[in-house]
């Protein structure tokens, strides 16, 4: 490369590949194009990208939230990891959390349900090169174990309890076309639907409310369809 101007003295060689040797001069060029001395040789090796993490796996699980945890990487000149979620197979990574070189573990609080998504991460040097992605897990994120039954006194409902997690009850929702009717609010783990018709058909979520009244992610959906009495 040739550089004008007597006060450009830095060049980046690029695109040279990882762990390759190359030795470097400088010469100096007068404005009549006469070249001066070379320098002495200098040696330089090019660095490789990080590898990539490895034991990725689900460390914990609460309602709306999966917890993931890695192995730290060998190389000592890491500067973070970069955690990634695929909703979808034909998905793009969408990069969920950003941390630092001690930090092995990161949380995704925006899952749904029972959704099943999947998580890969990276890792990232000081001179800001990103490794590969390591190899990538699929995680159900939690539920409600919403059911259905039908009785003679009508559609019984119940889910999973999870008082201990904080939450102190859970709103009740009744779904059809363009509707989202809320039934009720119950404190224990289960509500009693009275008002259904025989040979209708119903779907049921249920939203968790925490104490500062703050709401959890949606339930799944679960249809019932109530059956006709027998005629006398």
């Amino acid at each position: 490369a040739q550089l004008d101007g007597r006060h450009e003295t830095v060049y980046v060689d690029r695109g040279l590949g990882d762990l390759r040797v190359f030795y470097y001069r400088v010469t100096a060029v007068n404005a009549a194009d006469g070249v001066g001395i070379p320098t002495e040789p200098v040696r330089a090796v090019t660095k490789p990208e990080p590898l990539p993490p490895i034991g990725l796996h689900r460390a914990s699980q609460q309602l709306g939230a999966n917890q993931l945890a890695w192995e730290r990487n060998v190389e000592e000149d890491i500067a973070g990891y970069r955690v990634f979620r695929i909703r979808q197979a034909d998905e793009a990574p969408e990069q969920i959390a950003s941390v630092g070189p001690d930090e092995t573990t990161a949380t995704d609080s925006a899952v749904a349900a029972a959704e099943r998504v999947s998580y890969t991460l990276t890792a990232v040097d000081r001179d800001g090169l990103e490794s590969e992605f390591a190899d990538a897990i699929e995680v159900e994120s939690e539920h409600y174990a919403l059911s259905a039954t039908a009785r003679s006194d009508g559609v019984h409902l119940e889910w999973s309890d999870r008082s201990g997690e904080g939450f102190r009850g859970a709103h009740v929702f009744r779904t059809a076309l363009l509707q989202n009717k809320n039934l009720g609010f119950s404190t224990e783990p289960r509500f009693v639907d009275r008002d259904v018709r025989e040979g209708a058909t119903y779907r049921y979520t249920v939203v968790f409310e925490r104490a500062d009244q703050s709401l959890a992610p949606r339930s799944e959906a679960v249809e019932i369809a109530i059956p006709k009495r027998a005629a006398d």
